[in-house]
């Protein structure tokens, strides 16, 4: 069976209507409309990780297992939980785009496909590639906590928790493609699952202690890189919003430093994530390109 949507015809001096033939369940896509997009929690309790840190001197260095040894500088280690949860303050929020990749080019070459976000309208069916183009501003918090019984911060006289809030923003971006599902929301390419979130999580804190006893005051940073969208766990409609839960990972590394280099230590966190997006592409519809035009054209986001 054969579904018709209405659309316009450029004639000269002429606005008319036609009949178009559209295959059965296509969906109209164009990637100069925005999906709204929200992250809303980093889990119950961010998410965290377990890992040595080099933040007590090397005479109270861990003794549980699997702790480095202390440094010939005098850095010793502490196993601590590090945790990232998003800020309560100030929401994070992003857009989403989706459409079409470019066909082949002259003589019939290889497609040039979906170019670091860029897209082309046109209609999507079930199977098809869709470019996804995707971004978030992050504002969050940190918070790195003493989980260890035989050594403490700073010698023991450290506080059992220490952190920053009120973060960001940092821009995390996704460009990328998927297989298009007529019959889910936004056709099933949100949020991208199996791909990475690129974005850096550059944080600096000043400890205000001499964790080695060299002469200079320390601080300590953390990079944090990808940020890996894993299967969705769980989904609801909240009115117009598809709100997902999906497993999440992120890799960095850090360092506690003189202000100059010194041990560096790298980290995995996991969690869950919940995100909320608006529904531009309901299911198994076939929104009509001038209907499409009527919602207005977002302006599309420069991609850094």
């Amino acid at each position: 069976m054969v579904r018709k949507a209405l659309s316009l015809l450029a004639v000269p001096g002429v606005a008319s209507l036609a009949l178009a033939s559209l295959p059965a369940q296509a969906t109209y896509i164009d990637p100069s409309i925005a999906i709204a997009t929200q992250l809303l929690s980093f889990g119950s309790g961010g998410i965290n990780g377990d890992v040595f840190l080099p933040l007590t001197g090397a005479g109270t260095t861990s003794t549980l297992s699997g702790a480095p040894t202390a440094t010939v500088d005098g850095y010793g280690w502490v196993k601590s939980n590090i945790s990232i949860s998003l800020s309560t303050g100030t929401p994070s929020t992003g857009a989403a785009y989706l459409g079409l990749p470019y066909p082949a080019g002259p003589g019939g070459g290889t497609s040039h496909g979906c170019f670091l976000g860029a897209s082309m309208a046109g209609n999507a069916n079930t199977g098809d590639t869709v470019c996804v183009s995707s971004f978030f501003d992050v504002f969050y918090d940190v918070m790195i906590t003493d989980i260890d019984g035989t050594a403490g911060y700073f010698g023991g006289a450290g506080p059992a928790a220490m952190g920053a809030a009120g973060l960001g923003p940092i821009n995390m971006q996704f460009n990328g493609d998927c297989v298009a599902d007529t019959s889910k929301p936004n056709l099933g390419c949100l949020p991208p699952v199996g791909s990475p979130y690129i974005g850096h999580f550059l944080i600096s804190m000043a400890l205000g202690q001499d964790v080695n006893l060299n002469g200079f005051l320390d601080v300590i940073k953390f990079e944090f890189g990808t940020h890996n969208v894993g299967d969705v766990t769980n989904s609801f409609f909240n009115g117009n919003q598809l709100v997902d839960t999906f497993n999440s990972t992120i890799a960095g590394n850090g360092a506690v430093m003189d202000a100059i280099t010194d041990p560096p230590f790298t980290f995995t966190l996991t969690g869950p994530t919940t995100a909320q997006q608006g529904i531009v592409y309901a299911a198994d519809s076939i929104p009509e390109p001038a209907s499409l035009a009527l919602l207005g054209l977002a302006r599309r986001r420069a991609i850094t």
